[in-house]
Protein backbone atom coordinates (compact mmCIF):
# COMPACT_ATOMS: atom_id res chain seq x y z
CA UNK A 1 0.00 0.00 0.00
CA UNK A 2 1.39 3.40 -0.93
CA UNK A 3 1.60 6.30 1.48
CA UNK A 4 -0.53 9.37 0.96
CA UNK A 5 0.75 12.80 1.97
CA UNK A 6 -1.66 15.74 2.06
CA UNK A 7 -0.55 19.31 1.51
CA UNK A 8 -1.81 21.96 3.91
CA UNK A 9 -3.74 23.47 1.03
CA UNK A 10 -5.44 20.14 0.37
CA UNK A 11 -6.35 19.79 4.06
CA UNK A 12 -7.82 23.30 4.19
CA UNK A 13 -9.88 22.80 1.03
CA UNK A 14 -11.13 19.44 2.28
CA UNK A 15 -12.38 21.04 5.53
CA UNK A 16 -14.63 23.35 3.51
CA UNK A 17 -16.65 20.45 2.06
CA UNK A 18 -19.84 19.06 3.54
CA UNK A 19 -19.70 15.56 5.00
CA UNK A 20 -21.11 13.91 1.85
CA UNK A 21 -18.38 15.33 -0.36
CA UNK A 22 -15.74 14.55 2.28
CA UNK A 23 -16.89 10.92 2.19
CA UNK A 24 -16.48 10.81 -1.61
CA UNK A 25 -12.99 12.30 -1.31
CA UNK A 26 -12.08 9.63 1.27
CA UNK A 27 -13.29 6.89 -1.08
CA UNK A 28 -11.20 8.27 -3.95
CA UNK A 29 -8.15 8.48 -1.66
CA UNK A 30 -8.64 4.87 -0.55
CA UNK A 31 -8.46 3.73 -4.19
CA UNK A 32 -5.32 5.78 -4.78
CA UNK A 33 -3.76 4.41 -1.61
CA UNK A 34 -4.35 0.82 -2.79
CA UNK A 35 -2.99 1.71 -6.23
CA UNK A 36 -6.37 0.89 -7.75
CA UNK A 37 -7.70 3.08 -10.54
CA UNK A 38 -11.30 2.24 -11.41
CA UNK A 39 -12.67 3.98 -14.49
CA UNK A 40 -14.85 6.18 -12.27
CA UNK A 41 -11.73 7.99 -10.98
CA UNK A 42 -10.73 9.02 -14.51
CA UNK A 43 -7.07 9.28 -13.47
CA UNK A 44 -5.00 11.11 -16.06
CA UNK A 45 -1.78 13.08 -16.37
CA UNK A 46 -2.20 16.79 -16.94
CA UNK A 47 -0.56 18.65 -19.81
CA UNK A 48 1.05 22.01 -20.45
CA UNK A 49 2.11 23.96 -17.37
CA UNK A 50 0.79 21.14 -15.18
CA UNK A 51 2.70 18.34 -16.95
CA UNK A 52 3.85 15.64 -14.54
CA UNK A 53 0.90 16.16 -12.24
CA UNK A 54 -2.18 13.93 -12.16
CA UNK A 55 -5.89 14.49 -11.69
CA UNK A 56 -8.66 12.15 -10.61
CA UNK A 57 -12.39 12.65 -10.28
CA UNK A 58 -14.19 12.69 -6.95
CA UNK A 59 -17.53 13.29 -8.66
CA UNK A 60 -18.70 15.06 -11.82
CA UNK A 61 -17.43 18.44 -10.69
CA UNK A 62 -14.66 17.89 -8.12
CA UNK A 63 -11.07 16.78 -8.69
CA UNK A 64 -8.04 15.74 -6.67
CA UNK A 65 -4.74 17.02 -8.04
CA UNK A 66 -1.74 14.91 -7.01
CA UNK A 67 1.79 13.91 -7.91
CA UNK A 68 3.85 10.78 -7.51
CA UNK A 69 6.77 11.24 -5.13
CA UNK A 70 9.47 8.99 -3.66
CA UNK A 71 8.77 5.26 -3.38
CA UNK A 72 5.71 5.65 -5.61
CA UNK A 73 3.90 7.45 -2.78
CA UNK A 74 1.47 10.27 -3.55
CA UNK A 75 1.23 13.89 -2.53
CA UNK A 76 -2.32 15.25 -2.68
CA UNK A 77 -1.92 18.89 -3.69
CA UNK A 78 -5.41 20.30 -4.21
CA UNK A 79 -9.05 19.21 -4.10
CA UNK A 80 -11.70 21.46 -5.62
CA UNK A 81 -14.04 21.95 -8.57
CA UNK A 82 -12.91 22.53 -12.17
CA UNK A 83 -11.58 25.98 -11.29
CA UNK A 84 -8.76 24.05 -9.63
CA UNK A 85 -6.85 24.05 -12.91
CA UNK A 86 -6.62 27.84 -12.82
CA UNK A 87 -5.09 27.88 -9.34
CA UNK A 88 -1.36 28.23 -8.91
CA UNK A 89 0.29 25.04 -7.78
Amino acid sequence: MRKIYKSNRFKNQYKEFNWKLQKKVKIAISYLEKNEFPASLKVHMLKGELAGIYSCSVNNSHRIIFRVIKNNDLELILVWDHSIYKQTL
